[in-house]
């Protein structure tokens, strides 16, 4: 009798040490959760959007089942415009808590061209292609006591399968090389591409007949897919076998999306959605076409006393009233603008890769020309005149965003230092850590 309750004892006091070592594990976790967070969110807001990503990738690892830190990701993700990532993300953040800024989920994933109703469950099952795919997604079970033996379950399970995996193929006589496999797949996958960036184009001369919601959300959905796609192949083409298998996954969800905006576009407007092409009309900053009016949204730039009415897309005319000033597509050497590019097509540009084209800083940008001139070209009206002309009239202004440049130019100034700043901080900071086991 008196061994047993000397074991029981024994056996309590491990429970209550083991209860005392995961609660203290526990909130080590939420410690450093909220501490990358915050390096995170440092970086965010210094414009660094890669290395405030790692940290938020390093939260959710930290304390997986806190809503904010999924929520970030997100943010972050539709900054990188990886839309399937940050679909994803925020789904998952309204799983854990349904009433975690509802509103603003709702609101960047229409703007994303996604459905708000649609379930993190739902998308589960047919799971978006997404870029950098080292966010280690959680089923909401807390750090616990059997962590360890489930890591020791996992490491044995995947040296199973990778030996039933490794066997087969040295088994299948029609199994080729890695490199063989990609070789043979990458001009096929390419050419798909193709064929789908030339619907995509016809897409976006088709919103030359008016402005469509539905047209317009399928459009950025299938641009965002498209571009994932796309990045998927070169890192095939570098050697990353992990993408071999989803090359193909994510080429027949693009091609799907391509064939859905097709078919709005035809319900819309007939026979002539795909008849003809809208003008050369496209964003100052990004080139983004603006093949109607209604898609139009005049921004007045402010340079010293000098004064020029440009017409944006909403997204950069959004930047333009944060007193950012947006990025311009501009050639290699970063002074000539992308209107000034004779062969340039900005309706082909927007799907297609141009290593003829870089992205200039707003703030940056050093025109050849005057402004003034430069809106004109990137406007359409020295083609089209008439109420393309109208909207870089002087008594468009009034109804236009402003945005003073000096201003912009001192904020993205004290940006950059933060980031050095920030940067500099969280290198300390892994010096400090290094130096203890």
């Amino acid at each position: 009798m008196k061994k047993v309750v000397i074991r029981l004892g024994a056996l309590f006091i491990a429970m209550m040490l083991a209860c005392s070592w995961a609660m203290a594990q526990e909130t080590g976790a939420v410690e450093r959760a909220l501490a990358v967070y915050t390096q995170g969110k440092n970086l965010y807001d210094a414009g660094d959007f890669k290395g405030a990503r790692a940290k938020f990738v390093d939260a959710i690892a930290a304390e997986p089942t806190n809503p904010r830190w999924h929520y970030n990701l997100g943010l972050v993700d539709r900054q990188l415009n990886n839309y399937p990532a940050a679909q994803q993300s925020l789904l998952k953040a309204r799983e854990l808590d349904p009433e975690y800024k509802r509103a603003e989920i709702d609101q960047k994933l229409t703007a994303m061209g996604f459905h708000p109703s649609t379930s993190a469950a739902a998308l589960q099952q047919n799971p978006p292609v997404v870029q950098n795919s080292d966010t280690q997604e959680s089923d909401g079970t807390e750090i616990g006591f059997f962590q360890t033996l489930a890591v020791l379950a996992g490491v044995v399970g995947g040296i199973f399968l990778l030996v039933r995996v490794v066997r087969s193929k040295r088994a299948d006589p029609h199994h080729s090389s890695k490199g063989t496999t990609n070789s043979a797949l990458i001009p096929r996958a390419t050419a798909r591409m193709d064929q789908v960036a030339a619907q995509l184009v016809q897409v976006e001369h088709a919103l030359r007949l008016g402005e469509h919601a539905d047209l317009r959300s399928q459009l950025e959905h299938a641009t965002g897919l498209e571009r994932t796609v796309r990045q998927k192949i070169e890192r095939l083409a570098g050697g990353d076998a992990k993408s071999l298998r989803k090359v193909e996954t994510a080429l027949g969800d693009l091609e799907r999306s391509v064939t859905r905006a097709r078919e709005i576009a035809v319900a819309a407007f007939g026979a002539r959605a795909f008849a003809g092409q809208g003008e050369r009309v496209a964003c100052y900053f990004c080139a983004k076409p603006l093949a109607n009016a209604d898609y139009r949204h005049p921004v007045t730039m402010k340079q010293g006393d000098a004064v020029v009415n440009v017409m944006t897309c909403p997204d950069c005319a959004t930047v333009a009233s944060q007193g950012r000033a947006p990025t311009v597509l501009t050639g290699t050497d970063s002074r000539t603008h992308w209107s000034e590019l004779a062969s340039f097509d900005p309706y082909v540009a927007r799907h297609a890769v141009n290593s003829e084209t870089v992205r200039t800083p707003g703030w940056k940008f050093t025109q050849q020309r005057s402004a003034g001139e430069l809106a004109l070209i990137a406007g359409g009206a020295a083609l089209a005149g008439g109420a393309a002309a109208a909207m870089l009239l002087p008594e468009a202004q009034a109804a236009s965003t402003l945005l003073d440049l000096d201003t912009a130019r001192e904020n993205a100034l004290a940006q950059e230092a933060a980031r050095a700043s920030a940067q500099q901080a969280a290198g300390q900071r892994r010096e400090s850590f290094s130096d203890h086991s």
